[in-house]
């Protein structure tokens, strides 16, 4: 009678170290896109946090010119104008830092 793997012990331990050798490639492949995968949700959800983190910067940035423009239109000395308006100058060039950044990151 003819020997079948399952029959023959050497048989059987030849198979099963081909299934071992199949199964360790496998699991190497699984192990690389597994890490690609938590690689790349790594990277989407850093991009998401400075995303909303620049937004809110923007938001609390734009409060704050509200703010001072209210206060612009209120103020009649000179030197607290001209302070205002600088403040509001810096303000606009850090929105559109903001801006770019959250661009930057859609």
């Amino acid at each position: 009678r003819p020997s079948t793997p399952q029959s023959d012990p050497r048989a059987r331990r030849a198979l099963h170290r081909s299934h071992s050798a199949h199964s360790s490639q496998n699991s190497v492949g699984s192990d690389w896109d597994s890490q690609s995968h938590q690689s790349h949700a790594s990277v989407v959800s850093t991009a998401s946090s400075v995303k909303s983190v620049a937004d809110e910067a923007l938001h609390a940035i734009l409060e704050q010119m509200e703010s001072a423009k209210a206060q612009l239109a209120q103020e009649t000395n000179v030197e607290n104008q001209l302070r205002l308006a600088n403040l509001l100058e810096k303000l606009a060039s850090a929105a559109s830092s903001m801006k770019k950044l959250e661009s930057a990151y859609a």
